[in-house]
C-alpha cells in the first residue's frame, strides 16, 4: 500500500497513549471491545429473558445497529476502493448469484428448513471462528507460548462444541420461527439411525463433550493465571477468552430458549465485527490519507470527526442496502412467496460466511502486515 500522510486532512488523534502491550489498540478501546461489548449482548440477554415480549423489538434493533451493519461493514475490505474491488471481483460480483442460486434450490428442492437448519449450525461455526480468529492476535500480542496457545485453542473449540451440542439435544424444532432439524433428528432421517439410539447417542455425546469442555477450560485456566503472574501483555489475551466462554456458555447453555441465547451471542458478534474492521482499516491506514485508497483511508483516521463520519457512513449505506431489499421483497411476485425472504436474507448471511473465511486469515502476510503483527501467526 502506498500511503502518503495529508496535510489539510491530517487527523486530530482522540488520545495521545501508545499502543499497551497486549492490547489490540489500548486500553480504552479495548476495554469497549472485549467489555462492553459482552455487556452489551449479555444485558440484551437477561432483558429477553425477563421480558420475552421484547424479544422482537430487541432483535429488530439488533438487526438494524448491528447485523446488518456488520455484514456491510465486509464491503470496505471489498468495495471501498478500487484496489480492493480488484482483488475480490469474484466475491462481490459472481459468489452472491452462485450462493443464493444454491440457497434457492435448497428451499425448492428440500425444504425451508434445510436453509434454517444450515444457518444454525453454520453461524455457530462462523461465530466460533471468527473469536479463534481475533484470538489469535491477541495471542500473537501477547508473546504466548505453544503450550498455553494450544490449551486455549482446545477451549475456545470444545466450550462451543459442547454448547452446540446442547442445543441439539434441546427439544423444539424451531429456530427464530423457522423450522429446523436438529442433529439426532438428521441421524435418523438420513443415516436411518432409530430415533431412540439418536438421542441417547447426541446426550452421550454432549456429556463428553461437557467434561472435555471443562477440563480443557481449567487446563487453560491455570496456564493464563501462570503467564498473567510473569507477564503484564497476557492480560488482554486473558480478558478476551474470558469473555469468549462466558458469551459462548451463557448463548448456547445457560439460558434456557434457543433463541434468547443467540440473541446474546449474535449480538456480541455484531458489535465485535464492526468495531474489529474499524480498528483494521484504522491500523491499516495509521501513517495518513492514501491517495490510491482516498475515500476509506480517510474515514479510518482516528479523530472524532473522521469515526463519526465512518460509523455514520456504514450506517446509513446498510440501512439503505437493507430497506431496499426488505421493499423488493414486498414487491410482486416475491410477496407472494413466503418463503423469499428467508431465502434472501439467509443467502446473503451465506455468502457473508464464506468471505469472511477467505479474507480474515490470520496467517496472510498482508493481513499480518495490515495489522501491525510482525511474525506468521500459525492457524
Amino acid at each position: 500500500m502506498s500511503a502518503s500522510p495529508a496535510s489539510a486532512v491530517s487527523p486530530t488523534p482522540i488520545a495521545t497513549e501508545t499502543e499497551e502491550a497486549g492490547w489490540l489498540e489500548s486500553a480504552r478501546f479495548d476495554t469497549l471491545f472485549i467489555v462492553w461489548v459482552a455487556a452489551l449482548a449479555l444485558v440484551s440477554g437477561l432483558i429477553v429473558v425477563a421480558y420475552p415480549s421484547l424479544l422482537v423489538p430487541v432483535i429488530l434493533a439488533d438487526l438494524w445497529l448491528l447485523g446488518y451493519h456488520h455484514v456491510i461493514a465486509t464491503y470496505t475490505r471489498l468495495t471501498f476502493d478500487g484496489e480492493s474491488f480488484r482483488e475480490h471481483r469474484f466475491m462481490v460480483l459472481v459468489l452472491p448469484w452462485i450462493v443464493l442460486a444454491g440457497t434457492v434450490a435448497a428451499a425448492y428442492f428440500i425444504g425451508t428448513w434445510l436453509v434454517a437448519t444450515v444457518y444454525l449450525y453454520w453461524q455457530w461455526f462462523h461465530y466460533t471462528r471468527q473469536s479463534y480468529g481475533i484470538a489469535r492476535v491477541y495471542m500473537k500480542k501477547a508473546d504466548a507460548t505453544p503450550e498455553q496457545t494450544n490449551l486455549a485453542i482446545w477451549s475456545m473449540y470444545l466450550v462451543p462444541a459442547f454448547g452446540i451440542l446442547y442445543r441439539s439435544i434441546q427439544p423444539g424444532a424451531t429456530f427464530l420461527t423457522m423450522p429446523v432439524k436438529k442433529l439426532p433428528v438428521l441421524l435418523h432421517e438420513f443415516l436411518h439411525i432409530p430415533q431412540p439410539l439418536a438421542d441417547s447417542g447426541l446426550q452421550i455425546a454432549t456429556a463428553i463433550a461437557a467434561v472435555l469442555a471443562f477440563l480443557s477450560l481449567g487446563g487453560w485456566a491455570l496456564t493464563q493465571l501462570t503467564a498473567l503472574r510473569t507477564s503484564p501483555k497476557q492480560s488482554a489475551l486473558a480478558l478476551y477468552l474470558v469473555s469468549h466462554h462466558l458469551i459462548f456458555l451463557a448463548g448456547y447453555f445457560f439460558i434456557a430458549n434457543i433463541d434468547h441465547g443467540w440473541l446474546v451471542i449474535n449480538i456480541w458478534h455484531n458489535a465485535q465485527y464492526i468495531l474489529f474492521v474499524w480498528w483494521f482499516n484504522a491500523k491499516k491506514f495509521d501513517k495518513g490519507v492514501s491517495t490510491k485508497q482516498y475515500f476509506l483511508s480517510w474515514l479510518s483516521q482516528k479523530s472524532m470527526l473522521n469515526i463519526a463520519c465512518y460509523f455514520g457512513f456504514t450506517l446509513v449505506l446498510s440501512t439503505a442496502v437493507y430497506l431496499a431489499i426488505i421493499l423488493l421483497m414486498g414487491m410482486p411476485p416475491l410477496a407472494a412467496i413466503p418463503a423469499a425472504s428467508i431465502v434472501t436474507f439467509q443467502a446473503i448471511n451465506f455468502h457473508h460466511y464464506i468471505v469472511d473465511g477467505l479474507i480474515w486469515k490470520v496467517r496472510k502476510k498482508k493481513i499480518q502486515t495490515a495489522m501491525g503483527l510482525a511474525a506468521e501467526v500459525a492457524h
